[in-house]
């Protein structure tokens, strides 16, 4: 979650009969009540007729087409026949709808095919007269972006179409810092208007490289055109950026800025951007969160004391008694050589000795700090838990030609005290900030994270340990130790069943057996 939408909407619900469950439908206030739709006919073969649709409806659906990977259009409930792409599973059920004897089952969609199809035949001139180049025909938008209504891009723009009809909106993917392979994304909302009624009829646009976009920036920003000017954004004095209208870089003159939120860049001009009225704050709550706890993989019991451990244990000990009576019986033969006497002869002089103790040394110690290494940099292992996030959400305040006098845009730098001017940029949803690089950056001014932030409550509180359910429960008021089925249950363990050890039962029929021969 890194953007913000702030709208007004519709919630309509009803309860599902027989069920603990209630269906909610929730409808924008602005173009929620209104759509476009041409008449379509609701049955295939009627269609043909009436269209005069001569071959086969597949010859609609060539080129770069999809549909959305998650509506359902027509499927089959057995593991009849399987199919890659949801676009392979259309055409199927497309073709055996042409041919004699089909029949609808509850498992299509019958209006949404017949739309479907409608749709492609007014749309199939696309494809007709269009040269494209081979990076064109090698591109994957249609198959990254294939969810039409429901992409980031194509909900943006609509709801910019508000703030201006004739605007641009520009993304680049978040954090994404200096990358030779990044892409804008440009998409502008195409609306069909009746009388006072309009609703949202498409969305187009287009991507480009990010590289180009720094050009023409760099371009612009590195002369003042007809007037002279001492400083330009090339300058060392100047920091030149572009934020998009949540406060995210678009482009600036440092490429690794790109995609990162400005208030990691620059904290204390976006406080100011935020305190002059430029963005707006919404604090956010996702109360379905997860937060990754770590797992404790020590355990705090104790060994079991079975026969078989206290076996080892003894083993153990007859060992190191002989080892100990050996050294004492024979010390002459567990003995270091002397270095002076014998070291000079095989392996050279006394101080290349001193040498290799030196180096070996060294080995042992860097081993040493590789397993410090290893045991603080080693991965965690981690179990996802649910809890709550908090976060801070940025949108730019859209200002009128009337009252954009009084706004900050019109202010100028002020030596440290505001260090930094902001345009807006025309036909998009950008501005232009610049910063002055000689004042050092104020730290008393903090612009709250985006990022969001586990909220730690105080479970001190009564409201809060019912959240844990740590309540004590009263106790059954009748005596439940069987269940009817427990018979059938086969995932039960043997946790408590108590038996001894198979060793001591080898050793005790071993004794009677010796006993006997005895």
């Amino acid at each position: 979650m890194k953007r913000i939408l702030v709208q007004t909407r519709h919630f309509f619900f009803m309860g599902i009969n027989g069920t603990p469950f209630s269906l909610v439908i929730a409808l924008p206030h602005k173009y929620g009540f209104n759509r476009i739709q041409h008449p379509v006919e609701s049955d295939i073969h009627r269609m043909r007729s009436n269209d005069k649709i001569k071959g086969s409806l597949a010859q609609f659906f060539t080129g770069n087409w999809t549909i959305h990977p998650d509506w359902q259009y027509c499927r089959y409930l057995d593991d009849k026949e399987s199919f890659n792409t949801p676009e392979e599973e259309f055409l199927h059920f497309l073709k055996k709808m042409e041919g004699p004897g089909w029949k609808w089952s509850k498992e299509c969609d019958r209006k949404l095919i017949c739309k479907v199809v409608a749709d492609a035949k007014i749309t199939s001139w696309f494809n007709q007269n269009i040269t494209t180049t081979t990076k064109e025909e090698n591109g994957n938008f249609q198959l990254l972006h294939n969810k039409a209504i429901d992409e980031i891009w194509y909900r943006r723009a609509v709801e910019h179409h508000y703030v201006d009809s004739s605007n641009f909106v520009y993304a680049v993917p978040h954090d994404v810092g200096n990358s030779s392979h990044t892409l804008v994304t440009v998409s502008h909302a195409i609306f069909k208007e009746d009388g006072t009624k309009k609703a949202p009829a498409a969305v187009v646009g287009y991507q480009f490289y990010h590289k180009a976009l720094y050009q023409l920036f760099t371009k612009i920003t590195s002369s003042c055109g007809d007037m002279p000017c001492k400083r330009t954004c090339e300058s060392e004095e100047l920091h030149c950026v572009i934020l998009d209208d949540n406060g995210y870089v678009i482009i600036s003159d440092n490429l690794q800025e790109t995609g990162y939120f400005f208030g990691k860049v620059r904290s204390d001009v976006m406080h100011q951007l935020v305190e002059e009225g430029i963005y707006r704050v919404t604090t956010m709550f996702d109360y379905q969160g997860l937060c990754p706890e770590p797992i404790d993989t020590a355990s705090p019991a104790t060994k079991i004391l079975s026969p078989s451990v206290h076996l080892m244990k003894l083993v153990n000990w007859a060992i190191g008694t002989i080892v100990f009576f050996a050294k004492s019986v024979f010390p002459h033969y567990l003995e270091v050589l002397p270095e002076t006497e014998h070291l000079g002869n095989h392996f050279g002089s006394h101080e290349d000795y001193n040498a290799e103790l030196h180096d070996h040394t060294e080995t042992e110690e860097v081993a040493y700090g590789e397993k410090e290494f290893i045991e603080k940099f080693a991965i965690t292992k981690t179990k996802p838990e649910p809890c709550d996030h908090q976060m801070y959400m940025y949108s730019l305040v859209h200002y009128s030609e009337r009252n954009i006098s009084n706004s900050g845009y019109n202010r100028s730098m002020v030596d440290c005290t505001r260090p930094y001017i902001v345009q807006k940029v025309t036909g998009s949803n950008l501005i232009l900030v610049v910063v002055n690089n000689l004042c050092r950056e104020n730290s008393t001014r903090v612009a709250d994270s985006p990022d969001p932030v586990q909220v730690d409550y105080n479970m001190s509180l009564a409201c809060y340990r019912a959240f844990y359910n740590d309540f004590p429960r009263r106790h059954y008021m009748t005596c439940i130790n069987r269940h009817i089925n427990e018979s059938e249950i086969k995932l039960c363990g043997k946790a408590t069943n108590i038996s001894p050890s198979r060793i001591f039962q080898i050793m005790i029929l071993t004794l009677i057996s010796y006993a006997v021969l005895i």
